[in-house]
């Protein structure tokens, strides 16, 4: 497994693997994964990219090893996530 790289097991967890098996140094903020989202649903909401998100990031952070890049990564996103709800 390549340093930054997610480990299998968590892989297999996530629905949308292709966003998640990027180094976590890719991974962006919430625009980001909502212009992954939009490509791979066309037509979908903001709400609809939102709410796959939230539930792709709960189990990266209870999959995850505490205190790693990859779980830091995506508690950034977590709480990105939640000031971006709570704007719109």
């Amino acid at each position: 497994m390549p340093t930054g790289s997610l480990p299998e097991e968590v892989l297999k967890e996530v629905r949308y693997r292709d966003f998640w098996e990027k180094h976590y140094t890719k991974w962006g903020n919430t625009e980001t994964w909502d212009k992954f989202f939009i490509e791979k649903i066309p037509n979908s909401s903001r709400s609809e990219s939102h709410n796959a998100l939230g539930a792709e990031l709960n189990i990266l952070i209870k999959k995850l090893k505490p205190n790693t890049r990859a779980s830091q990564k995506a508690l950034f996103l977590q709480n990105n996530l939640k000031v971006s709800i709570f704007m719109n």
